[in-house]
């Protein structure tokens, strides 16, 4: 009969968790939604010459019971509310829509208020004192609306759609003619025209087929 070996895990003690409760009042848990005539122009740097990249707009569903329609899960949870923001053009992104395959939503229980804090996972927070800092991964919350588009999760944006958000953007710019001899309005003016110049330039990703 052969020999078992019971080697055993190593031990290293109870684990503790000793950070205090987080100090906010919580959120409810959440689905992610885009749609196709919703998208903004982000940059890749701080100069306007090295160009950016169109990405969709999220938009958060809140999926507390009693807001826009949703209901208790025992009475249909929040389909119903699903169902009318598909009806309105939006599309519903899994929670596993993400690079990895992991959720987009996180949640913190240990609250000072008692209620679970339902974030995104690139939002976290940091303490200092008794003072709470929100901290955003913008570079990962940027390059997961890119990929988006890339996997093809979420469709390309319509060209016309892009002419209509660029004309919005030339008709704002138009507007500040006359206190363009103010030095701060005469900046904002200048690099929101380079910005627009080079949204003009920047082609919509094409989903990997």
């Amino acid at each position: 009969m052969a020999i078992q070996q019971y080697e055993g895990e190593s031990y290293a003690g109870e684990v503790v968790n000793d950070r205090p409760p987080l100090r906010c009042a919580g959120a409810p848990a959440f689905r992610f939604m885009v749609h196709p005539e919703q998208w903004e122009f982000v940059m890749h740097t701080d100069d306007p010459k090295d160009g950016g990249r169109w990405l969709p707009r999220i938009k958060r569903m809140s999926r507390a019971p009693g807001v826009n329609g949703v209901r208790h899960a025992a009475r249909g949870g929040d389909l119903q509310t699903q169902a009318w923001h598909r009806e309105n053009g939006f599309q519903i992104l899994d929670y596993n829509a993400t690079q990895d395959g992991q959720s987009y939503m996180r949640v913190e229980r240990n609250t000072t208020s008692g209620q679970p804090l339902h974030h995104d996972r690139w939002h976290s927070f940091k303490v200092v004192g008794n003072r709470v800092f929100p901290v955003r991964d913008i570079q990962g919350w940027n390059d997961w609306r890119a990929w988006l588009v890339e996997s093809g999760l979420v469709e390309p944006p319509d060209p016309d759609v892009l002419e209509a958000i660029l004309s919005t953007k030339q008709n704002n710019i138009r507007r500040t003619t006359a206190l363009q001899h103010l030095p701060e309005m005469a900046a904002k003016r200048e690099r929101r025209s380079a910005e627009l110049a080079a949204a003009k330039q920047a082609p919509a990703k094409k989903a990997k087929r």
